[in-house]
Order: structure tokens, then sequence, then C-alpha cells
């Protein structure tokens, strides 16, 4: 897509804006060998901070090789596995000869096999031939620091949507194996973990503290307004139009400087501003976004139940004594103890997060502002 500002992708280089302490911390990070999680609200930018990290890390001349295992659609074992040996291989070999000695060598004695039929219809270097049992899992999540060990370069291994592997019928088993191939703290393959589902990744390294020493915690920062409207005003400036700093600033601050929201907000300005970019350009541009957006905030709403939108209801208004008894009688909550089940729901719908205080958050900017501005609109 042919944008002045990217919103659909991850950015690196002139398109990604501040964080450079983050980057430096998730390259120390990294080079010392040490596994780290990087999760946020969704739209803060976890992927690119991540990709800009690992271009600066090729930069400083570090030899590194990716094994990028994607596990958005994993929803068994048997996929978490499958999908993790299949990244890990393709990583370090590049040809089908290569996965079957890999593959013989470093899962023998597992039901893992290199299946060239299955090869040759999926591109998939791991096949089972019997249902996975608890030494295949183990071998498998060993075969970075396996593969590792033979290697000139180190191996980092990126596991994207990590959240998911809360849906296999082992999770409890995966993570604590994946727990102790970490806590060998093996220097040569540290791992990176990410995913888009916040109160979920949140429930595997906060709540339930898997990986609780062994494994940093990154939240992304946050970009100051004033460095978001400067890299507006210069692409803008570059190419002809004119706006000013303050109003870039402005709808910055209203989207809590999510860079994806403010990158598509200021493209769709620029598709229909032309030359002096007004504050109506910049109003018109949002209306467009809240529409482009409305029937999945509807979505959202209408699968609520009455008592959690009442409790939706008190967040956005700025309450945070959910139990106090004025607030359970204001908002119709029933009880207290209804007020935990309700908090618990809304997390669960990955709608609003908690932080260490109890206060909370309704995790997407946009969202909260249509709720503010239209849904609960008195």
């Amino acid at each position: 897509m042919n944008t002045l500002f990217k919103y659909n992708e991850p950015v690196t280089g002139r398109d990604f804006i501040g964080r450079r302490k983050d980057i430096d911390l998730i390259c120390n990070l990294l080079t010392s060998g040490e596994s780290l999680v990087v999760y946020g609200e969704p739209g803060v930018g976890c992927k690119s901070l991540i990709r800009e990290s690992l271009t600066k890390l090729k930069m400083q001349g570090t030899d590194f090789v990716v094994a990028d295992i994607d596990l958005m659609r994993v929803r068994s074992t048997e996929d978490v596995l499958l999908r993790f040996a299949d990244g890990v291989i393709k990583a370090c070999a590049s040809s089908p000869a290569q996965y079957r000695s890999i593959v013989e060598q470093c899962l023998q004695g597992t039901h893992f096999v290199f299946d060239q039929d299955q090869y040759d219809r999926s591109g998939a270097v791991v096949s089972l031939n019997w249902l996975p049992d608890g030494i295949d899992m183990e071998k498998v999540f060993q075969l970075p620091s396996a593969l590792s060990a033979s290697r000139p370069s180190r191996l980092i291994v990126l596991v994207r949507q990590f959240q998911n592997v809360l849906f296999s019928e082992d999770a409890d088993v995966i993570l604590g194996l994946l727990e102790k191939v970490i806590e060998r703290r093996d220097v040569r393959c540290p791992f990176v973990f990410t995913g888009s589902q916040y109160n979920r990744l949140r429930e595997i390294f906060d709540v339930r503290r898997f990986f609780w020493r062994s494994v940093y915690r990154h939240t992304p920062s946050r970009i100051e307004a004033s460095l978001m409207a400067e890299h507006v005003y210069s692409v803008f400036q570059a190419y002809g139009k004119v706006l000013q700093r303050d109003l870039v600033s402005s709808a910055a601050e209203l989207l809590r400087c999510n860079p994806m929201y403010v990158n598509h907000l200021f493209s769709l300005v620029d598709s229909i501003a032309k030359g002096y970019i007004t504050p109506n350009s910049v109003t018109d541009s949002m209306n467009v976004m809240l529409s482009i957006h409305r029937q999945e905030f509807l979505r959202n709403v209408y699968s609520l139940t009455d008592f959690q939108l009442r409790l939706l209801r008190a967040i956005v208004d700025g309450e945070t004594r959910f139990s106090a008894a004025q607030v359970v009688d204001r908002y119709r909550l029933s009880s207290s103890a209804n007020v935990k089940r309700l908090k618990d729901a809304l997390v669960k719908k990955e709608l609003v997060w908690f932080d260490e205080k109890d206060i909370p958050h309704i995790q997407d900017p946009l969202f909260e502002y249509w709720l503010r501005k239209e849904y609960f609109a008195d």
C-alpha cells in the first residue's frame, strides 16, 4: 500500500519513531543471551520494536539467524510442537536433505519424521507418525540448543502469538518444559516471546508466573506526542503539505500515542487533504476511522451482558473502587462479589486490563474514544 504513514505492518527505519532506549535494552539483553517477552496493548508497536532491535543488532555486526515461529493458528499440542520444530529447523537449514538429516539426528527416538510427500504438499519439514508424548515435547524444545551448538552464529528464537499455547490441552506441560530450557540460559539461543493478546500473555508471565526468573518482561515505552508531531509534520512538509504541530499532538494524545492509530489517522488525512491541513480534515479523518471500526466495536459491546456493560460504563466514567457500596448501587452491579466476576470477564474478552494497583485501562484507545463519543454519550 502506497501511503506516507504505515499502519498495516511493522515499521523500521525512518518510519520508526522514538524508543531508542527500548531498542538498546533489547539489544543488550539478546547480546547477553537473555530471553524476554515484549507485550503491550494492541497497536503499540511490539513487532516494530522487535524488528528494529534485530536490525540494529545486524548493523552492530552481531552474527545471528532468527527462528521465526508463528503460533497464530495453533489450537493443540501437536500444532505447537510442529510449528516450533518447523521454525527452528528452517532457520538452520535450507534443503530437504538437510531437513531430513536434522530430524533423523536431533529428533531420533521420537514420533517426528521428515515426510517428503508432506513437504512437497505443504512445505512442512516435520510431521508426526503418532500422537506426541513427553519425550517428543522435550526433544523439540531442546532443538535450538542442539542446533546452535554446532553453528558459528547465534540462533534467536522468536515466538509470535505465544499466548495461543494456552489453547493446547497440554499448556502447563509445554510452558513448564520451555521454562526449564530457558532456565539453562544457553546464551547462543535466547528466546523472544510476543503476541497480540495482552491479558493472556500477562496470565502466562505475570499471573501464573511462568518464566518468572528467566525471562525479562518489557512493555514498549509510550512515544511522546511531540515526537509523533515532529515526524508527521516533517513527512507532510516533504510532500508540500502544511499543518500545525499541535494539531498532531492533540490527535496523538487522544489516541494515547498509539502509533498504529496515529499513522492510520494521518494516512486518512493525507488522502482527503490537499495543501494546508485544517482541524476539520483531522476531525473528518477521525470519523472515517471510527466508521471503519464501528462494527467491530458494536460486536464488542453486544457480546457483553448487562452487568458487564455497566462495569465498562463505570470504567469509562473514571471509577476505580468498583466494590464500594455507592459504585455498586449507582451502576447496578448487584454485589461486590459479582464485581470480581465482571472484571474477570472483561479481562478475558481482552477489552480491559488492570495494573498492579488494580486500576482499569481500556486496551484500545479508539474503542475508548468511541464509547465516550457515541455509545455512552448522554
